[in-house]
């Protein structure tokens, strides 16, 4: 968006300042493009160094601002999961089995030792 974004405005600026006269605030020779194609070089830059940087999770971002959260939450688990007690499969996120009560939580997090 950046890549589109920064050379369009800076387009805009130089457009307002030939037709208006209007002072713009960036300093430019009289002629534009090498500022426009300088702007366009680094915005692209800037996207491609953004697209590369590894993404955030949301539990990432919540650690950063020192919200502590229980291991057992960030675990991506698959679903469906099956209950290691009775082998019913299940396909929600359920705390318990709904066919012998077990409390999954425990059990599953349990066995991958993730408590």
């Amino acid at each position: 968006k950046a890549a589109i974004l920064y050379p369009l405005l800076s387009f805009l600026m130089i457009c307002a300042y030939l037709v208006y006269k209007e002072k713009v605030y960036v300093l430019f020779s009289s002629n534009p493009f090498p500022f426009i194609t300088t702007s366009l070089i680094f915005s692209l830059i800037g996207a491609f160094i953004e697209e590369k940087r590894p993404k955030k999770t949301f539990f990432q971002k919540l650690e950063e601002g020192g919200v502590r959260i229980d291991p057992a939450y960030v675990k991506k688990v698959s679903l469906p999961i099956e209950c290691p007690r009775c082998g019913v499969k299940i396909y929600s996120n359920a705390r318990y089995c709904w066919r012998c009560l077990a409390d999954l939580y425990h059990l599953i997090y349990a066995k991958n030792n993730k408590l």
